[in-house]
């Protein structure tokens, strides 16, 4: 029987995105990635689901739920927030790679470990105030759902703790492999 080497590739049935570095090596990163994208899958049809029930209602029924509209803004946020550390894990975040081409793998390398600090550090000091914002209004209500504010803002907590976890993971696979880094069709293409 044919093993197949660390690095391959498992097979997944998403061959749209193939898996990075960290997802091939490591199981647990791959489930982590998985879980984090049935999250955003469950919010997003939530979403769906809450306003096209806000739609029947308000326009079928002619007696609008009160609360459709807000508990689907607040889904938005929670979508939002919870997948922000998969568009990080990704690396798929807004970055400039203008000087890419003109750097040695191990320079690309230091100058995204260095932006990486920067996402971090912030990513690390919006965990600690969104902790504090959210148990600060953890008696405040929502005036139609009735949802403690708490659940609302205590959303950045997770999220930018995946910021944090997958930065710091990617900072780490940028050093070790600086090649990985390198983006020779979208460096071509100009981007």
């Amino acid at each position: 029987m044919k093993s197949s080497p660390p690095d391959a590739e498992p097979p997944s049935g998403d061959e749209s995105e193939p898996l990075d570095l960290a997802e091939r090596r490591f199981p647990w990163m791959r489930a982590l990635m998985r879980v984090e994208r049935v999250v955003a899958v469950v919010l997003l049809g939530l979403l769906l689901g809450l306003v096209l029930l806000q739609i029947l209602s308000r326009y079928v029924l002619a007696t609008p739920f009160v609360w459709t509209e807000e508990v689907a803004r607040y889904a938005l946020i929670w979508l939002t927030l919870l997948t922000i550390g998969l568009v990080a894990a990704r690396r798929r975040h807004i970055t400039a790679r203008v000087f890419s081409r003109f750097l040695s793998p191990r320079a690309t390398a230091a100058l995204e470990i260095t932006a990486n600090a920067v996402v971090v550090v912030t990513s690390a000091v919006l965990v600690y105030v969104g902790w504090q914002f959210a148990t600060s209004l953890a008696t405040v209500n929502t005036p139609a759902a009735g949802i403690s504010m708490a659940w609302i803002y205590g959303v950045s907590v997770p999220g930018f703790a995946l910021v944090c976890f997958h930065t710091i993971v990617n900072s780490v696979i940028a050093w070790r492999h600086p090649e990985t880094l390198r983006d020779d069709d979208a460096i071509a293409e100009g981007a």
